[in-house]
């Protein structure tokens, strides 16, 4: 939980805070009354206060400010609590007057409501915020539900114990509070939900010193160390986060002019024309500040070069190089945005706002290489393609993105030749190398719906030669020319099938077959395809929908793969070695498999 004092907004003048002291000595220095009276009279003359027009103007124009930049930087809601139902109504009457867009009068519609209780006898004007207990467990549940549009409850009592509603990330207090019921109240705000990395207690009135006293008879009884941290905190550590972001980017100097770099992009027409990359005293460095400069049509160009340039960063680990710019930017730019929405709106976040946003830009772009797509066909993965690096919307300006990237609008399997050929001369070779590999996973995971052993085979090249580039052992034009082979080998294994006329699945159980180091010498290529087609045959016939949920059915399946395999002696090794129960298991596996399969496409 992080703790932000705005007294400064909305502080009462000397003069009002003498006035109101005289007020209340004259109420209390009557003897006759009882500690409670006088303790009443005090919270009374406070409530005149705190609850003055003029004072709740203020503290309804900062607020709205406040939250709306708390909105911009994370998605969440907010909280209000009031010193009394009067105050909630007026201070909730002068928010809707700077939004009237927020107010609606249903319970189910509007982005601002009251929760709080009252009678027939209250003022007319309190009559619509009070509601019987099922309507305002019904305005709970909006507040808790992050699709809802209601972002904002102002609260007396209401909600503040044993109401959860992670989504809150904000708590604007304007009551006194101490002791439990104020710890009580700031936990409304920490609970765990998605990115959001604490809650904010925002400070209208001066609780400073209750909550610091409540944090210590808290910590004293739990033995929990720090709760709450002052939002300077929160600003210092998003200006270290900032820096670290920055720094990955190398002492880039200014070019002589922003517009010959906005020149020399928008000629090329496409990622090939000279990436702001510069070298002096042998450093590398990008000077990504060139992109604020740029026309909107040039800035995706920017963007990917600098994608490229973040990709192909590496680092010394343990005496070994690594290249790994990606998952580090990827990193420090996420706790970059949790940082800077703890901060906001303090005026520092307004001055890496565009910075930061550029940064997020770089990090959905290499998103677009690590979402996991389901594909099956060769339309499907064309259709990936145009997802991995998607249509860009700069200022309203829509952005071919092949054009950008430099590679023709496939109407091609993205295994032919032609394809691969436009990957290998993409100019942006990091970029090119995240893209093949992201299309070869894709390629992979979709035979692993089918063939066991290809797609593991498969898998294990991949992952072998994504580490060697990964450790700094081949360069960026070597692995591309690597993953090209992988493609073409994944190509020729598709045209195995045809060539020993085998159908897709028969030749799943081959390769399950094959696999044992012996048995095509031991049995022959002809015997091995007869086993296949059996299996297939069998395991089909025998599958039904709802097999995974019977146990008699798979355990079925599982007697008639092994009598299969025992009538043509399968597999031709000692029934007691490792290597027997290693092929029989491997074979069962295909035909779990392929049931599975079966099952879900018919």
């Amino acid at each position: 939980i992080y703790y932000e004092s705005r007294l400064a907004k909305i502080r009462l003048s000397e003069a009002d805070q003498h006035i109101l002291d005289e007020r209340v000595e004259e109420v209390t220095e009557n003897d006759e009354l009882t500690d409670r009276q006088k303790r009443f009279a005090k919270w009374t003359s406070k409530e005149a206060v705190v609850g003055s027009r003029k004072r709740l103007q203020q503290v309804a124009a900062d607020l709205v400010s406040h939250f709306e930049q708390r909105l911009t930087a994370a998605a969440g809601k907010g909280m209000i609590v009031c010193m009394s139902r009067r105050i909630c109504v007026a201070l909730h009457n002068e928010i809707i007057r700077l939004r009237p867009q927020w107010y609606d009068a249903a319970d189910d519609e509007g982005a601002i409501k009251i929760v709080m209780t009252g009678s027939a006898s209250d003022p007319l004007d309190w009559q619509e915020h009070i509601r019987n207990k099922p309507r305002r467990k019904a305005i709970g549940d909006r507040l808790k539900d992050p699709e809802d549009p209601l972002k904002l409850v102002i609260v007396r009592d209401m909600l503040l114990t044993g109401f959860d509603a992670p989504v809150l990330h904000t708590m604007y207090i304007d009551k006194p509070m101490n002791g439990h019921n104020l710890m009580q109240a700031i936990a409304r705000v920490n609970r765990v939900f998605g990115d959001k990395e604490g809650g904010l207690i925002v400070d209208y009135i001066g609780i400073a010193q209750d909550l610091k006293n409540a944090l210590a008879v808290y910590m004293a009884n739990t033995g929990k160390g720090q709760l709450t941290l002052d939002q300077d905190e929160a600003v210092a550590k998003m200006m270290e986060l900032y820096e670290i972001v920055v720094d990955m980017f190398g002492p880039a100097p200014k070019l002589a002019s922003a517009s010959l770099a906005s020149t020399s992009l928008a000629s090329t027409g496409s990622a090939s024309g000279a990436p702001p990359e510069l070298v002096e005293g042998g450093t590398r460095g990008f000077d990504y500040r060139q992109y604020f400069e740029l026309a909107p049509r040039d800035k995706l160009n920017f963007i990917l070069s600098a994608a490229n340039y973040i990709a192909g960063l590496t680092e010394e680990k343990d005496g070994e190089i690594v290249r790994n710019g990606k998952e580090r930017f990827k990193q420090n730019v996420i706790r970059l945005q949790k940082a800077f929405a703890l901060a906001v709106p303090h005026s520092k976040t307004m001055d890496i706002r565009d910075d930061l946003a550029f940064f997020q830009a770089i990090k959905a772009r290499f998103a677009k290489f690590d979402e996991q797509i389901k594909v099956r066909t060769n339309e499907e993965i064309e259709t990936a393609i145009r997802q991995i690096i998607n249509d860009a919307i700069i200022s309203h300006e829509v952005v071919d993105v092949f054009d950008a990237t430099g590679i023709k609008r496939p109407d091609i399997s993205i295994l032919s030749n032609e394809f691969l050929a436009e990957i290998e001369g993409m100019a942006h070779k990091n970029l090119a190398f995240e893209l093949l590999k992201r299309l070869l996973n894709d390629e992979i995971k979709a035979r692993s719906k089918t063939n066991l052993v290809q797609s593991r085979k498969f898998s294990e090249m991949l992952a072998e030669t994504v580490k060697r580039y990964q450790n700094g052992l081949i360069d960026s034009a070597r692995i591309i020319g690597e993953l090209i082979t992988l493609a073409q080998d994944i190509r020729q294994a598709d045209r195995r099938g045809e060539h020993m006329n085998l159908r897709v699945d028969e030749l799943a159980f081959y390769d399950a077959l094959a696999d044992n180091p012996t048995a095509e010498a031991v049995l022959g290529d002809q015997t091995l395809k007869l086993i296949a087609h059996e299996l297939v045959e069998s395991v089909r016939r025998n599958t039904s929908i709802d097999w995974q949920l019977k146990q008699s059915v798979q355990a079925k399946l599982r007697v008639l793969v092994k009598r299969i395999l025992r009538k043509y002696k399968y597999p031709p090794d000692d029934p007691g070695t490792g290597e027997y129960t290693t092929s029989v298991n491997k074979v069962l596996d295909q035909a779990e498999l392929l049931a599975d399969y079966w099952t879900a496409n018919e």
